[in-house]
Parts: structure tokens; sequence; C-alpha cells
């Protein structure tokens, strides 16, 4: 750890590094800094402190122009990621556990109706800084010294936030990649709970949901890089694209055939599994999704034309992305 972070005041640092962002026009946001074990004032005077410091600089934010209903005002770690690696083992096992009842009812709680006022929910600011905090305690086992461990606590969290709810899918859609990493396993498992349960139900969330479907897909390609997860990650995939609209021509968006297709591409896969895992998997596919399966066949045959990768980077999993 530097020097100078040895002088910093704990409480503001373990409330910000899991808070990861927040906005003091937000009610809901400061007492997610008081669940933490901290405060608003602290943790502008720790921002201040911080301003000057490039290697864990916080940045207050006063936005001139925003989206209706999101808040002008922001508090956000400059480079969290590197923050994270500089100052996690500070956290404590206490911290880690109202971590979790925080993450679990900032992102699950009813949305806004006209009897709550906006300040009274946590802000976008607020959860997405959250989830990102949960996708870095996913990957730090060895980092933070405690019981459970980092990863198990993530994947504890990210089950209970995925269950097989078409209300709770559609409320985390944007949160689902961050949620893929935070842990992998317990996301794939997820996905396959909900593949496999009643057919009108995952026909009213996969087929009835484009943003979710594709934010799922985007999920799973990214845990496909993994050669481990590549063959739950790929019948996944082709499990989500029984379901919903065929892709577009010329348009890629993410459609969980498209993924599969850049997945297996023969020139340029998008996995770091060898080629035997490859074709083992993609005869599995067939086998289990041939409707799914023909369509793609015919994608991978080789034509005259560009090729265009589209699949998401990983933000936080340690993982090695193909050329």
């Amino acid at each position: 750890m530097p020097a100078w972070a040895l002088q910093l005041p704990l409480a503001p640092v373990r409330a910000m590094l899991l808070t990861g962002a927040w906005s003091p026009q937000v009610s809901a946001d400061c007492k997610i800094l008081i669940s933490l074990g901290s405060d608003p004032q602290s943790v502008q005077a720790l921002c201040a402190s911080l301003s000057h410091q490039p290697e864990a600089r916080l940045v207050h934010h006063r936005l001139k122009w925003t989206t209706i209903g999101d808040p002008s005002e922001r508090v956000h770690w400059a480079q969290p990621k590197e923050t994270w690696a500089l100052l996690a083992s500070l956290l404590r096992e206490v911290e880690l556990d109202r971590f979790a009842e925080v993450i679990l009812d900032a992102l699950i709680r009813a949305p806004v109706d006209e009897a709550i006022s906006s300040t009274d929910m946590p802000s976008k600011v607020v959860r997405a800084g959250l989830v990102y905090s949960l996708a870095l305690l996913g990957s730090s086992d060895g980092l933070i010294p405690a019981s459970p461990l980092p990863s198990a606590r993530a994947a504890s969290i990210v089950s209970s936030l995925l269950v097989a709810q078409t209300e709770r899918w559609i409320q985390l859609a944007d949160y689902l990649p961050l949620l893929a990493e935070a842990a992998p396993d317990a996301f794939v498992t997820a996905i396959e709970r909900c593949l496999f349960t009643d057919d009108s139900e995952s026909a009213s969330l996969w087929g009835g949901n484009p943003q979710v479907q594709k934010q799922a897909a985007r999920a799973l390609a990214v845990l496909a890089l993994d050669v481990d997860l590549l063959e739950r990650a790929a019948l996944g995939l082709a499990g989500l694209a029984e379901y919903g609209e065929k892709p577009k021509p010329n348009i890629r968006d993410s459609h969980p055939l498209q993924c599969l297709e850049e997945i297996f591409n023969f020139h340029y896969p998008k996995t770091n599994a060898p080629i035997d895992e490859r074709l083992s998997v993609l005869r599995k596919v067939v086998r289990v999704h041939p409707q799914v399966a023909w369509p793609l066949l015919m994608e991978l045959l080789p034509m005259q034309r560009m090729v265009a990768i589209h699949l998401p980077l990983p933000q936080v999993l340690r993982i090695s992305v193909p050329p």
C-alpha cells in the first residue's frame, strides 16, 4: 500500500471503495454511505484531500446538462479499477457484510412511482458504482483477507439478485454484463435456471424483452472467453437464440446467434479454447439446439466478406482476449 494511503481516514475510504460513485443531491445515496459506515461530509472531505492524488483521485463533478431525472452532481473515482487494487486490502469483513445488504436493497428496490420522490431512491450513479465494486470484489481473492472469500461473497449476491422472475431480470438488464464478471459460475447457473423453467415463463422473459436477451448474450459472450465456461456459455447463448426475433441482416446488435457466430468464427474465434474444444462444443450445440445450429453453421461457412468483431471486452474479469 502506498505511504500516502496510510494517512487517510479509513471509514470514508472504505465506504467510497464499496460505493464507487454517488450523488450528494440524492438522499438515498447519502444513506448508503451511512449504511457503509461513513457519511457524506466525510466522503466529500476525502474527495478534497485526494483531488490531486494521481494514484487514487476522487472527482467531484457538477454537470451543466443531464438527462431528466439524473442528478447533476456526482462523486466518483477517476480510476476505480486501479484504486481498488491499491486500497481494497483496507476492507474488513464487517464492511463486506454491510455491502451485501446495501447492494441488494439498492438494486431490487421497487421502481420510482408518483408516491415516492426520486431523491428517496438510489440514483443510477450509485447503482452503477455498486455493481462495478461487486465485479471487483469477485476478483479479489488474495487481495482482501476475508472469510467467506470475496469471490464467494460476490457469487452469493449475484445468486440472490438473479432469481427466476421476469421483473427482476428486466430491472437488472443494464447490469447483467458486470454481474456476469462478478460471479461467472453463478451467472451462468442463473441463466440455465431461467432457460429451463416453464416454457411460458421463458418465452415471457427472453422473447418479450429483447434488451434483457441482448444484455444476457453480451455477458455470456464475455464468459465464453474462458475455456472452462465455453460450453455452458455457448449452450446458454443457443438457448437464448430460440426466443424472440431472428437477427436482422447487416445489423450487429449482440443477438445471441451473432455472438455464437463470432465465438466460433474459424478465422478469428472469440474464445481462448483450442480448435478441438471449439468443435466439441459446436457439436453439442448442434445436438441440443438443432433449430439454432443450422443458421449458425450457415453463417460459419467461409465466404468472401469482411469479418466485423463486435463482442464486448471484459471490464473487470482478468482473462486474456484473443487478437
